[in-house]
């Protein structure tokens, strides 16, 4: 079945068909047929149709071809055949059918069937009939398609021999706009307001789902998570610690057994640009373990209340050790360095538990 497509109401259609001569023992082809050949028939169906529309000499409605390959409109209900040249092209046939039959509604194929002469095989020609095809496009002779001028969606505005593309005003694109920096080193062009018209800031951040309003970006915008992750990152870099004395300003704690760290003396560990648990009411808690016991994952930590001071983002922990203490710590070896590991603790006032510092601690032996 020969297969074609036309555009749904495509007119002046001249339809080719190639008939086989069924008498042949060699595939030859039907000769001599003409718009009288007795039992000749016709026929067309569209696909949304319950009957066909069928020609035949019989019924008188089968007209001949006066000029082949030139359409001319067939006699009301009737439709026009002949052949094209029995020499050069044996068994070619051409058919003229009304353009209605080309224009049924919401139709998207017709069948037309040659039949019913004697020694012609049936021919069937199936014709796709689109809404839309490739010949619609305005295509020049060099592969471009043309556009049409318009302010609509989709549409491209023409006016002048120009294009209006992403708001550029006529004629701004000129030497001095390259030279005052409207482009970049990069090849860019620069959107800003001195080259570009009807594009606001804003507008540029809306097209771009940046920040939907002027102001605090929206929920969900590009903005609002570019902020969040900046804000992260602050609090993670951000945070820093400054140490007193008897604390190295690397961290590491050194007292001496027996001495007395309290007042001024206390230990002091100020965190700034804090991002824990609040910690306003709570409390601080000083965890010493020898280094033996925590590098061995022993237990037996040794446990000394603080207090805590809140300035904002800055928290300030102290811990007060009393001789009493302080002698109860080892110091064996005597000029082992590091001999403890220090946790000091935040506790919220609900009872969490935040890691303020984690560090070394150094007990020397005192002298007696």
């Amino acid at each position: 079945m020969a297969k074609l497509a036309y555009k749904n109401g495509t007119a002046s259609v001249t339809l080719r068909v190639k008939v086989l001569d069924t008498t042949s023992t060699t595939g030859g082809a039907k000769t001599g047929m003409a718009y009288n050949t007795a039992g000749l028939i016709v026929s067309t169906i569209a696909d949304n149709e319950a009957a066909p529309t069928v020609y035949a000499p019989a019924a008188g409605n089968i007209e001949t071809i006066a000029a082949l390959g030139t359409f001319a409109a067939p006699t009301a209900s009737k439709c026009r055949f002949a052949e094209v040249d029995p020499v050069n092209h044996r068994g070619l046939y051409e058919i003229q059918i009304a353009n209605a039959r080309w224009s049924v509604a919401n139709a998207r194929s017709v069948i037309v069937t040659l039949s019913g002469a004697a020694g012609a095989a049936q021919v069937d020609a199936d014709i796709q009939l689109d809404a839309k095809v490739v010949s619609d496009l305005a295509i020049d002779g060099n592969g471009f398609v043309y556009v049409s001028s318009g302010t609509g969606a989709g549409q491209i505005e023409l006016y002048g021999g120009t294009v209006v593309v992403c708001g550029f005003v006529e004629g701004s694109l000129t030497a001095a706009a390259i030279a005052s920096g409207a482009l970049d080193g990069k090849g860019d062009w620069l959107l800003s307001s001195a080259y570009v018209s009807g594009l606001t800031p804003q507008q540029a951040r809306d097209a771009m789902t940046l920040a939907p309003t002027p102001g605090a970006p929206a929920a969900g915008s590009i903005d609002a998570t570019l902020l969040g992750i900046q804000a992260k990152a602050a609090a993670l870099g951000g945070t820093s610690y400054t140490f007193s004395a008897p604390v190295s300003s690397e961290g590491v704690i050194e007292i001496v057994r027996g001495d007395d760290y309290e007042g001024a003396a206390a230990i002091v560990v100020t965190v700034t640009n804090y991002t824990g648990p609040d910690l306003a009411g709570g409390t601080a808690t000083l965890a010493l373990i020898t280094s033996d016991d925590y590098n061995a994952g022993r237990d037996g930590a040794q446990t000394f209340a603080g207090t805590l001071a809140i300035n904002g983002s800055t928290v300030a922990a102290t811990i007060a050790l009393t001789e009493a203490q302080t002698e109860q710590l080892s110091a064996d070896p005597p000029d082992k360095a590091c001999n403890y590991v220090y946790q000091l603790v935040g506790i919220t006032a609900a009872g969490l538990r935040h890691t303020l510092a984690l560090g070394s601690m150094t007990v020397r032996r005192d002298v007696k």
